[in-house]
Formats: structure tokens, sequence, C-alpha cells
């Protein structure tokens, strides 16, 4: 399968001859580092600490067991902040990309190691990257005698100042630490195992990618090297081509690398094209709303979930292939409503609550609960509480709220009048016909004005309708409504709540 290599100058930047190659492989690993997240608005490693806070700490030095020892404070004040980008952040092309040319190469042909800590790659759908630093939302003990581990702690507010209010192990009471690397700390032993098994036990490894870094220090430069003695080639992308060392460094260029120089978001896609086609190129945005407590509402650890415009193709905004959508994930369809000129502010203490807007426009307030019963008041005046969040909704954009978290519909689509237009209250959905199936009524429902249509995880509580102060003193009990096994659009995608979502949160969790 190997290219006449007569006919191509190395290290070459020929996108065609990289296509003829990829396309016949077989086993193929791929190395990651900070370059591959900048896109998404990531400082490398060099440069977390060049601006806001941070820009008098270099990061080599809150980079050691000894840092933390000194001041535990400080490091977590600098990791949560890293973890909060990190969540702000979302998977750019080249992460989805990656993600996809190992799900069509199949188990065991293809290895990713990663020596981001950001969580990018498993959000985009690699549950399987190798994490050579280990993850910011992996905690672990700080007493090396203790072996407790916590993992997807995505918490954003896991630290509170000052330092006694750190994280601490449930098992031995010493503080918790991220479970990465720091300088002079080993790898991760079952990590390091399986990538150079992956390599041993390979006849050949037919492609070496290295997106986002130049793979100079080892190890990376040892996993480089032992795939090309394993007859690889190796495709590079990288920001700046002055990364190189001159004559090839330790790469060797002579060993007949691809380099391309740019965002790694634009070129990788475009180099996995003939593997993973073209559907990369639809992303899915996702915007996150931590919103804490109030004297009224409990709003859940969880944060609220926002896609706008998921589902405005045509295609997919009817009620019916939304339905199916919600049944195919495990939710349940309970209604259609259409949204008068504005509402009480609410919350479900019982059940997550899934929205998808089908028609119209309106604005959503969350967070916050009505402290005046005058609509007008509570609407567009002070009868509410303080903060909260008010997003503008317009058809296709899909909200996936947690339990506990309150939401307010007003402004709506001029003319738009209150009704149920599903029949069965609104708890449950009546065909209208005998014979007939929900979806079939689903189906032949007219819309106009704002209508958004609901729906709730099966087997969970049903809805109720809670205006603020019901759960006074029980706020954990809301808090501990399970959380769903897949997102009712998404399914198991990384990106929706399976991915943004911990598990049942715990008290020390939620304290926001």
């Amino acid at each position: 399968m190997a290219l006449p290599s007569a006919t191509i100058s190395f290290p070459s930047t020929s996108l065609q001859t990289c296509h003829d190659h990829l396309k016949p492989s077989h086993r193929v690993i791929a190395l990651l580092g900070a370059g591959l997240s900048a896109p998404s608005g990531l400082s490398t490693f060099r440069g977390v600490g060049s601006d806001g806070l941070w820009q008098n700490h270099d990061p080599a030095q809150l980079a050691t067991r000894q840092a933390f020892a000194n001041d535990p404070d400080l490091l977590w004040n600098f990791y949560q902040a890293r973890r909060r980008q990190a969540l702000d952040a979302k998977p750019n092309k080249a992460h989805v990309a990656i993600a996809k040319l190992a799900e069509s190469l199949g188990k065991g042909r293809c290895t990713v190691l990663t020596m981001n800590i950001d969580g990018l790659s498993q959000r985009a759908g690699h549950s399987k990257d190798q994490r050579l630093h280990g993850s910011l939302f992996d905690l672990k003990c700080f007493n090396r005698d203790c072996d407790y581990i916590e993992k997807d702690n995505f918490d954003p507010n896991i630290i509170q100042s000052p330092a006694t209010a750190l994280p601490r192990c449930p098992k031995c009471s010493s503080l918790l630490r991220p479970n990465i690397v720091w300088f002079g700390e080993n790898l991760p032993s079952v990590t390091v195992a399986e990538a150079d098994s992956f390599i041993e036990q390979a006849e050949q490894i037919d492609l070496m990618l290295v997106i986002g870094t130049t793979a100079q220090v080892w190890p990376a430069s040892g996993y480089v090297d032992s795939a090309i003695d394993k007859g690889a080639r190796v495709a590079m992308v990288n920001i700046d081509r002055g990364d190189l060392v001159p004559g090839g460094g330790e790469l060797g260029l002579t060993h007949k690398v691809w380099f391309f120089v740019g965002d790694a978001a634009r070129i990788v896609p475009e180099m996995l094209k003939p593997v993973v086609g073209d559907a990369i190129i639809i992303m899915v945005e996702v915007k996150k709303y931590h919103l804490p407590p109030t004297s009224l509402i409990p709003n859940s650890p969880q944060p609220l979930l926002h896609y706008p415009g998921l589902l405005s193709n045509k295609e997919t905004l009817n009620a019916a292939k939304v339905h199916d959508l919600y049944t195919a994930n495990g939710w349940e369809t309970k209604w259609i409503f259409r949204y008068g000129p504005t509402q009480d502010s609410h919350y479900h203490s019982q059940a997550h609550e899934c929205m998808t807007v089908l028609s119209g426009t309106a604005r959503i307030r969350f967070g916050v609960a009505d402290t005046s019963s005058d609509l007008e008041e509570s609407t567009h005046g002070d009868g509410k509480e303080p903060g909260g969040v008010e997003i503008d909704a317009k058809a296709g954009d899909v909200f996936v709220i947690p339990a506990g978290t309150a939401h307010k519909t007003f402004d709506t689509t001029k003319g738009s009048e209150f009704a149920l237009l599903t029949p069965g209250g609104g708890h449950q959905i009546v065909p209208r016909k005998e014979g007939q199936s929900v979806r079939d009524t689903l189906a032949n429902i007219e819309l106009n004005g704002f209508t958004m249509m609901g729906a709730y995880p099966m087997g969970g509580g049903d809805w109720d309708f809670a205006v603020g102060g019901e759960n006074k003193g029980e706020y954990e009990k809301v808090w501990g409504v399970p959380k769903p096994g897949k997102d009712p659009i998404l399914g198991s995608a990384e990106e929706g709540l399976v991915g943004m979502w911990t598990s049942t949160p715990t008290s020390r969790q939620s304290k926001l």
C-alpha cells in the first residue's frame, strides 16, 4: 500500500497525496497537543498565564506537587479558572473529525493519545482517548497512601475561598487535587501500557497523526519514533512551521512527513475527509448556564443547556420527528403548548424537562422567581428576584432544563394566545382517534404563534408547577433527581447532557 516515494518531496504539503495514503490505512495513531484546542479559545500551556489574574504567575511553577503543598488555595483557584475556561469552550471541527476517524476505522485500529487535559476530545465523542496527562475534571486524593479517585466532576464552582472550603477526600479527609500529571510525576501507567500495547502488537502502523504539538519532547517523540519504526508515515498539523527543528529534528523529515501549517480546526477535517466525509462540518452549538440557587428557587447544580437552532432545518422541525427523537432517547412527549404574552415563573421539582421551540419567537427567563402576582410587574418591572439569565428563543431551539431550574416565557410572537394543542391535559398525550398513535396525533397539529413541545425522561417523576418557596430546606432532594441515560435530542453524544451533566450531584458539589 506504500506510495512510490520517488514521486513525493518530503516534507510535503500535498493534501492529495496525504488523502491517497489515508484511504487504505488500517492502523492509525493520533498524538494531540494544545494546538488542537487553541481554535476552541483555550490557551496553550505557556499562554495560560499571559493575561488576566494569572499574568504574574508562571504556569510551570503551578504544576508541581510541592507548589500545591505550599499553597493549595492558590493552585485550586488557578485550576478552577482553567476548568471554567474548558467548560465554556466547545470541541472544534478537528476534535470531531478525529473522533469520527476512530469511529470509522473501528475498534482496535486507531488509538488517540492526547496530552490535553481540557476534556474536549471526550466531549467531541471520543470516549476512548488515552489521556497521557490526565484530566482537569478528574480528582484524586493528595495523600499518596489513599487511592480515592473521582471521575468527570464538571462542577464549575468546585472550590470556595478560603482554603478551608477546598474539596476534601471522602475517604481520608485529605485535600483533593486535579488528577493531572504535574512536573516530576509519572504518566498514568494504564494509559502508557495501552498505548505501548497498540504499537507493539501491530505488524505495521500506516499513519501517525501529530496535531497541535511539535512532538519534540519525550514521551511524545518516543511514540512518533516507535510508529515510524513500524512503517508509519507522519502527518503533522501545527500553527507555526517555525516549530520544526532545522534539518528535521527528532522526527527526521526524511521519514516521509506531511506538514500542514495553520488552524487545526480548518485543516484536520479536510485532511481526514476521505474517511470521515463532510458530516463533521455540522457542529452542535451548546450553551451552558450555571444558575445558583436563590431563596425561592433550587436551581440545579447541573447546567441549563441551550442548543440554538439545532432543529431549525425544515426536515427536522416538525412535531412528529421531534417526538421520534425524544422517544428514541428515552424521553416521553407530554405536551405542545402555544404560549401567551407571559406566564408565571415556575420550576419542576421532580423531573428534568426538554422544551423544543416549534414555531415563533419569545424570550425566556431562567433562574429566578416572580415576587409579584402582577404579571406585568413580574415580567417587565421589578417584581422578580435579582439575577437569572434571559434568552431569546426561536424556532429550532432546544432547551434541556434540569429539575429545580425556574423558567418563564414572555414577549411571545405578537397575537399568540395560550392554548394546549395536544389532547390529554398536558401530562400525557391521548390520540385523537381510535387506532391512531401519538405520533399520528402530533403530525396533524397545526402550529401558529409561539409553540414549544415538552418531554420528560421515561420512568421519571411527573412535572409539577412550583412557583417558588415550595422546597425551602430540601433543595438537595430536588437536586437529587437522577441524571437521564441519554440527552433527549443528542442521545449518547458527549456534547449533550451525557457529557455536560455529572451523575447525581453530591451535597458538596451542589454548593454554588
